[in-house]
């Protein structure tokens, strides 16, 4: 090798050196950056270096990655969005019944409605005992009022979510296609694409979050995302969602049920009203709707003219200004109410009605079925008590599911970034050897410079 080959390869040395040192120094300072893979410098031998000297030319840019691990933490994070987002509207509708106090508002209203009547009884024309009736029966209605407001409202909060997660869906499959077209465009111009696959990955997990995808990666570098059922998300250019309230529509036909898994599912099975027997038996799956059956239910046994409740009221003959019958009023849990003229006072209760009530509201025989939940032997407080109870079961099954899958989305996060993340305490050991390379390769410069000088001197 000519002195002149050894300086051109000391100088393509110190130039991928340099590349690599760059590198490296990316990598340290992205460390906490998330999604953020270790990235490499590739080198090989420069085969058109002049008289065959050889040297070292770069050759590109790599990422660490992991397709199997990254497999797992989409099927992870999907799982994690679908239970977790139940978790979230189970615990808002467990949070509005009050079902983790000890004495629960449903709970606590009829009861005190029961035990107004019960006193009621011993003293028929006690006038302080019929206005705590008139007092309890109000609270009762208010309770049953604000649970059917309180529900309506996390049905009206559900619909914007989404809106917003359809929006969200569309938005990261146009920039995952974006991101596409910069992958391809850098690779054809020779530069690293690596960066742009990390953000790239993190919107395949944005998807995946909403919903359970299948990812192809086509010969070109891009990928192509698709549901398991086959129908394409993104395949060269995006496919677009919109929400209208009632269902997710694509290509003016309705795709809802083909969204299976992730934050979609579980806001449709939130929305749903009673669809399937299946859905009715899943305790993540139309909370709500099941729970204004039930309170509609609850109306019906104590509104109804042909119910107990109404005939114990009803039957018995009633004084001058008495209320006759229709103590409440009302189908459903918007309109049930206590009869105005109780509230007006227009009307006094039916004091010959005090006993019948008492031992109707304290009958523990009944079997009542609404909403998925099948009750025997219970009185109106039991049936209350059963709904709330239900609805704790089915928060704490899909709490659990929602916990397990959060801690392995944890666990795949962690193995993937220890697979393809960035350890400092290595980047730093390989900077000191790149450093080390690099006066290396400066010395064999420094070198040949001053046998050159020497040379020279020979010849003056």
């Amino acid at each position: 090798m000519s002195l002149i080959s050894a300086i051109d390869n000391a100088k393509s040395s110190m130039r991928a050196i340099q590349a690599d040192m760059q590198v490296v120094s990316g990598n340290v300072s992205n460390s906490g950056v998330a999604g953020y893979t270790r990235k490499t410098l590739n080198v090989g031998p420069d085969i058109n270096a002049p008289d065959g000297a050889g040297g070292i030319r770069i050759l590109g840019y790599s990422r660490s990655t992991s397709d199997a691990v990254s497999k797992l933490l989409n099927d992870a994070i999907t799982s994690d969005g679908l239970y977790g987002t139940q978790q979230d509207y189970l615990s808002r509708i467990q949070d509005l019944l009050g079902s983790t106090q000890s004495n629960p508002g449903l709970s606590q209203a009829l009861s005190d409605f029961t035990a107004s009547w019960k006193s009621l009884a011993t003293s028929p024309e006690d006038t302080t005992a019929k206005q705590d009736v008139v007092y309890k029966a109000q609270n009762l209605t208010r309770e049953i009022a604000r649970l059917a407001n309180g529900l309506d409202k996390i049905m009206t909060d559900a619909k914007s979510d989404m809106s917003a997660s359809v929006t969200s869906l569309n938005a990261a499959l146009v920039r995952i296609n974006e991101l596409n077209n910069q992958v391809t465009a850098a690779e054809a111009a020779g530069q690293s694409s690596a960066d742009l696959q990390d953000q790239r990955d993190l919107q395949i997990q944005n998807v995946s979050a909403l919903l359970k995808i299948t990812v192809v990666v086509r010969p070109n570098n891009r990928v192509a995302i698709f549901t398991p059922g086959g129908s394409s998300l993104l395949d060269n250019t995006p496919n677009t969602y919109t929400w209208n309230g009632t269902a997710i529509f694509s290509n003016g036909s309705d795709v809802t049920a083909s969204l299976k898994g992730g934050k979609l599912e579980a806001l449709a099975g939130v929305l749903d009203q009673g669809s399937s027997p299946a859905t009715l038996n899943d305790p993540g799956k139309a909370s709500i709707y099941k729970l204004n059956q039930q309170l509609d239910k609850l109306v019906d046994l104590l509104a109804n003219p042909a119910g107990t409740f109404a005939t114990a009221y009803d039957t018995p003959t009633a004084n001058t200004g008495e209320l006759a019958a229709s103590f409440f009023t009302g189908t459903t849990r918007y309109n049930f109410a206590l009869n105005t003229a109780l509230t007006n006072g227009t009307s006094t209760i039916k004091a010959g009605a005090a006993t019948a009530v008492a031992d109707d509201l304290n009958l523990a025989t009944r079997s009542v079925s609404a909403g998925n939940l099948s009750t025997t032997n219970v009185s109106y407080t039991t049936f209350a008590n059963a709904m709330i109870s239900t609805q704790n079961q089915s928060t704490k099954q899909v709490g659990d599911q929602a916990d397990s899958f959060s801690a392995l989305k944890d666990n795949y996060t962690k193995r993937l970034a220890d697979e393809t993340g960035v350890n400092v305490d290595e980047e730093i050991v390989r900077l000191t050897q790149l450093q080390n390379n690099y006066a290396a390769s400066a010395r064999v410069i420094t070198t040949v410079r001053q046998m050159f000088d020497l040379l020279n001197s020979l010849f003056v």
